[in-house]
Formats: C-alpha cells, sequence, structure tokens
C-alpha cells in the first residue's frame, strides 16, 4: 500500500514493521469496523484466535485474547502500590480497558479519563462494550477530549493519586512531548503526597530499534525525576514482542511491594484479575542485567531532544516508504 510506513494492509492482510527487517502479522476475517477520525485511522478487526483487535495508524492497539495482561499490568501495581487512591487520571487509554481496571477499587471517587479523539471512545463504547464493560458511562467517569500534555499543565483542582499514562507510541510532536523530563515533572507536580505514576514505556527489546524514544531511555528520564521508580516488562502475544511497563513516585518505595503484600491487598480491596498478581509482580519486575545496563547507559528524554527524534523518526520513515 503505497504511503504507509507502519504497517500494510491489503484486504484483510496486515503485517506491522516492528524492527528493521522484523515484521509481525495477521490475516483477519472479518473487518469489523474503520474510519479516518480527524486525528488517527481506526480499524477494528476479527481474528480466529485473537478475536477483536483494534488497530490505530496502523499499530494494534489490544486483542480481546490478551488485552488483560496489558491492562492489568499497566494499572494494579500503582493502585495497589496506593494506599487509598481516591482521584485518578488516565492519559489515553480511549479503548475504556484501563479504566474498566481502575473502577474495580472501591475507594476511588473521579476519574479523568482524557483522550484527544473523541471517535476513540465512541467506537470502542459501540463495538467493544463486552472489553470495557460499561466504563464510560461510570458516574465517577469524566470524560475529557483534549491534549493531554494541557490538561496536565493547566490543571489546578486537588492532585491525583494515581497518573496512568496509556497512550500510543512517541512518534509524532503530540506524543513524543509526553516521554519528556518536562512533561515527568509536571506530572510529578501533580500528584498527591503518595502519588504515583504508571506508564507504559514500549518493548524493552526491539523499540530501540525503530524509535528514537523507547524503553532505555523513557526509563532513564523517569530515574531523572522520580525518587522510586520500578520497571517490569511481559510478552505480549498480539504485539508479538515483550512490553515495558514502568511506575514512580517520590515517596513510596515501590521496591517494597512483595508478593504476598500484593496478593493480601489485592484480597482485601475485593480486586478480581486473570493475570496479575503477587507471583506475576514478582516475575516481570525482575529485568535481566542487559536492560538494566541499557537504561543506566542513557541520559533523559529533554523537549528539545524529543523534538529532534521525532523528525529522525520521520527520516526514517520516508527511508521505509521507499523500501515498501
Amino acid at each position: 500500500m503505497k504511503g504507509t510506513f507502519s504497517y500494510l494492509n491489503t484486504e484483510r492482510i496486515f503485517i506491522e514493521i516492528l524492527a528493521p527487517n522484523y515484521f509481525h502479522g495477521f490475516s483477519f476475517s472479518e473487518l469489523i469496523y474503520m474510519e479516518k477520525s480527524r486525528y488517527q485511522l481506526i480499524e477494528l478487526y476479527d481474528h480466529k484466535v485473537f478475536g477483536k483487535i483494534l488497530i490505530l495508524d496502523g499499530r494494534p492497539q489490544f486483542s480481546s485474547l490478551d488485552e488483560h495482561i496489558y491492562h492489568e499490568i499497566l494499572v494494579h501495581p500503582a493502585m495497589i502500590a496506593h494506599p487509598n487512591p481516591k482521584q485518578i487520571a488516565i492519559l489515553g487509554g480511549g479503548d475504556g480497558c484501563a479504566l474498566r481496571e481502575v473502577l474495580k477499587y472501591s475507594s476511588v471517587e473521579k476519574v479523568f479519563l482524557v483522550d484527544m479523539d473523541e471517535r476513540v471512545v465512541e467506537v470502542c463504547r459501540e463495538y467493544l462494550p463486552e472489553i470495557n464493560q460499561g466504563s464510560f458511562d461510570d458516574p465517577r467517569v469524566k470524560l475529557m477530549f483534549m491534549d493531554a500534555y494541557a490538561f496536565i499543565k493547566d490543571w489546578n483542582g486537588s492532585p491525583f493519586d494515581v497518573i496512568i499514562i496509556d497512550l500510543t507510541d512517541p512518534i509524532s510532536l503530540i506524543s513524543a512531548k509526553l516521554y519528556t523530563q518536562e512533561f515527568f515533572k509536571l506530572i510529578s507536580s501533580k500528584l498527591s503526597e503518595n502519588g504515583i505514576l504508571s506508564i507504559q514505556c514500549e518493548s524493552p527489546t526491539i523499540s530501540k530499534w525503530l524509535f528514537p524514544i523507547h524503553f532505555a531511555n523513557i526509563a532513564a528520564t523517569l530515574k531523572s525525576v522520580f525518587k522510586h521508580v520500578i520497571h517490569a516488562r511481559e510478552f505480549i502475544f498480539s504485539y508479538g514482542s515483550d512490553w515495558g511497563f514502568s511506575y514512580a513516585s517520590q515517596s513510596i518505595d515501590l521496591e517494597s511491594l512483595t508478593s504476598d503484600l500484593i496478593d493480601r491487598r489485592l484480597k482485601e480491596r475485593g480486586i478480581k484479575t486473570k493475570y496479575y498478581c503477587g507471583d506475576t509482580h514478582e516475575s516481570i519486575t525482575k529485568l535481566p542485567l542487559s536492560i538494566k545496563s541499557e537504561i543506566d547507559s542513557e541520559k533523559p528524554i529533554k523537549l528539545k531532544d524529543a523534538m529532534r527524534y521525532v523528525k529522525e523518526y520521520m527520516d526514517l520513515k520516508d527511508k521505509l516508504e521507499a523500501i515498501l
């Protein structure tokens, strides 16, 4: 398909470039929905193994087979680590899955879901109710269709107990600035005393081969801002790779989360999960030495760097388009 970069989509065959000379593909059984919104191409397909697959601008966001793995790992470590999470902000997450997990906590009083593309929410509300489980209509939820950077920068209300960043890949000017030292400092200033940040941060293994902003330098940037930072990774089948997550706080020692403590808090708070538990947490947070070394060798991403990285990525995009 002429003019595409990260994927090829010919009828019902989808091929995504994960790294140079490394491809990940699907053959779909049915196209459920397709729309070009103001911001991106929204596609929803059905697959015999993965079930429903949501794709935004050529990149899979989740499949109904394994989305619970991603979203439970993204949400629960931060929610469990906080003693009493009441006010939450989710930046991105227009599919409603992270929102679904947050709303399992009875302590939660208000959740702000901040996503630029209202159409993603509307499409997922209509076509994926069995996945987001009516989370958009919970009275505790306030939908904010706006830029996440502006939302955090201009926020003057009470601080957030947990902020969850579930954004698209940092390959545009809009998304790249949300992975910078400047933005993480803003995040820190909007968190409560025991506040915690949770963020998806690309594949620890392969993102460095394609994205100038990748797992290791995102992790290094968090470390430059927050006192306590831990990382996790798990293989996400529908992504075709491992995926990284980070959790950060200025006051809560996140490394003190033990298997027994997590299981006890899940039980005390009445949280039902399919994948995440104490043993899972201990497993996914044990990173290999090679990845730790990569984090230690990286420098924090500053806003000016992010803008340069986007230009570098666009140059690489043009080269790969020529090949395709």
